[in-house]
């Protein structure tokens, strides 16, 4: 069940407003606002192109696109009388209406936070999703006034509030002291990973650069993430890969100590850009005849990072970050 809608707008003199869908009756948690409806929570109707042929029964799939989303939110006004900073305040359904227009502006772009309440098996999890409010149109003359907000979404799909960040290098510590000791002195037969790449027996630290990732997408949407690849040094044609679909994006370029690129692969925000100073498109450095933009398909994704020369892999610091999308809450 879905607790509470959040609504946050991005004009200056608003704070966000959350209505509790719980009790929505609750005058002490419902500022006024009780929600009676929401339509356009779910997964919708997809459009399936295809191409009828003469020679065979029924048609040949082409694709499958998700339209724009239309969330439709009722609302029935509740006066409010509350006592603030020793004042007795009455707010009338004159007042929450006008209220409702500055929350919900027409024309103007909206974000929703949608919290569901969680179960015995998972904790509270929240998505959100941005739209232009369409229409806020009141029933003033109805015994219960109410106003029927509809928010229309180019974007169908729901965003996990919590992102999934995951790097592919580490610090590990490689020293210890002897707590029987003068604290202070390095214990000379400290337990030093025998792979290590330095024989120094005083190292402090390793830096480790892993090879693979192993990502999770908790959602049923295949989705994009943003990649971030930094350079401390010379390296030649850099690649991300997705083992678990066969996936390889890689740029036909060589990196130089302090370079930094973003790769972002989601569908609507694909882009290549070498940060320097505002940004470079380097959408021409992706190798097109090997590579396509690396997805993340439901569950576990096994991710690897390379480059042309072995030897430079460790000058490469790269971090993944993904938000998992839905087509429905």
């Amino acid at each position: 069940m879905v607790e509470s809608i959040e609504v946050i707008n991005f004009s200056n003199d608003s704070k966000p407003l959350k209505l509790v869908l719980r009790d929505p009756e609750d005058l002490n948690t419902s500022q006024g606002f009780a929600v009676t409806d929401v339509t356009g929570l779910g997964p919708g109707k997809a459009t399936v192109n295809s191409s009828e042929l003469v020679t065979i029964d029924g048609a040949e799939f082409i694709n499958a696109r998700l339209p724009k989303r239309t969330i439709k939110i009722t609302i029935r006004f509740l006066p409010l009388h509350y006592k603030k900073d020793g004042v007795w305040i009455y707010e009338s359904v004159a007042d929450l209406r006008r209220k409702s227009y500055r929350y919900f502006p027409v024309k103007e772009k909206v974000k929703l936070i949608f919290t569901d309440d969680g179960d015995t098996v998972r904790t509270k999890k929240s998505y959100y999703i941005e739209g232009i409010v369409e229409q806020n149109e009141p029933t003033i003359w109805a015994k219960e006034e109410s106003e029927t907000i509809q928010i229309v979404c180019m974007d169908p799909y729901f965003k996990d509030v919590d992102r999934q960040v995951e790097s592919f290098n580490d610090i590990i510590p490689r020293f210890h002291y002897k707590s029987n000791v003068y604290p202070g002195w390095v214990d000379p037969d400290m337990d030093l990973d025998p792979e290590s790449s330095t024989n120094n027996p005083f190292m402090v630290s390793e830096r480790l650069v892993r090879e693979y990732l192993t990502i999770y997408n908790e959602s049923y949407v295949k989705t994009g993430g943003i990649f971030t690849i930094k350079a401390n040094g010379i390296v030649e044609r850099p690649a991300i890969y997705n083992r678990t679909t066969d996936q390889i994006l890689t740029l036909n370029m060589t990196l130089n100590k302090g370079d930094k690129v973003i790769l972002d692969t989601r569908k609507g925000y694909k882009s290549a850009t070498l940060k320097e100073g505002f940004g470079v498109d380097i959408i021409n450095k992706i190798d097109i005849a090997t590579s396509q933009w690396i997805e993340f398909q439901p569950g576990e994704n096994v991710i690897g990072l390379t480059c042309d020369n072995p030897l430079q892999r460790m000058n490469l610091d790269a971090s993944v970050e993904i938000r998992p999308i839905y087509a429905g809450i």
